[in-house]
C-alpha cells in the first residue's frame, strides 16, 4: 500500500472541489480531506479569479502512473479542458504531490496553502491517533 498527498484546486466554485473529492474516495483508499481555503491566483493568466483549494491524504495500491492517469480522468470529468485553460479558466486542477518518500512540483510544496494545508492533515492524524490511544488506555484500565 502506498501513501499519497493529493492537492486540488479550481476557480469555478468551491463545489467543484466536492465533486472531486466523490471521485477521490472512489479511487483511493482511507482517504482523509482538508478543508477548503480561497487563494490568491497565481500566474498573470489567472489575474482576478479567485481560487479555492484542498489537500487529500490517501492509500492506494496503484503505481505513480495509474494514480496520475486517475487524477486525469477526474479533472476531465470536473469539466476541465485546454481551451478552458488558457482562458483562466480552472474547473479542476489536481495533481499528485507525493508518492510514498517522492515528492512532486516541488513548487507547490513552498506555497503556504500547501504549507498550511498539509500541516492540518499531520495534525488531524495525530488527533485521530491520541484518540485511539486513550480507548486503548481505557480498555486496559477495565
Amino acid at each position: 500500500m502506498h501513501d499519497i498527498l493529493i492537492a486540488i484546486g479550481t476557480n469555478v466554485i468551491a463545489d467543484r472541489i466536492r465533486f472531486v473529492e466523490v471521485h477521490l474516495e472512489q479511487c483511493f483508499e482511507n482517504v482523509r480531506f482538508t478543508h477548503i481555503i480561497p487563494t490568491e491566483p497565481i500566474g498573470e493568466r489567472f489575474k482576478g479569479k479567485q481560487f479555492f483549494n484542498a489537500v487529500m491524504a490517501g492509500n492506494t495500491n496503484m503505481a505513480m502512473s495509474e494514480v496520475e492517469e486517475q487524477l486525469k480522468r477526474i479533472e476531465q470529468l470536473a469539466g476541465n479542458t485546454l481551451d478552458k485553460r488558457n482562458m483562466g479558466v480552472v474547473e479542476a486542477d489536481i495533481d499528485l504531490l507525493m508518492y510514498d518518500d517522492v515528492k512532486l512540483h516541488e513548487k507547490d510544496w513552498q506555497r503556504s496553502y500547501i504549507k498550511e494545508l498539509v500541516e492540518e492533515l499531520r495534525v488531524k492524524k495525530l488527533k485521530k491517533e491520541l484518540k485511539e490511544l486513550k480507548k486503548e488506555l481505557k480498555e486496559l484500565r477495565s
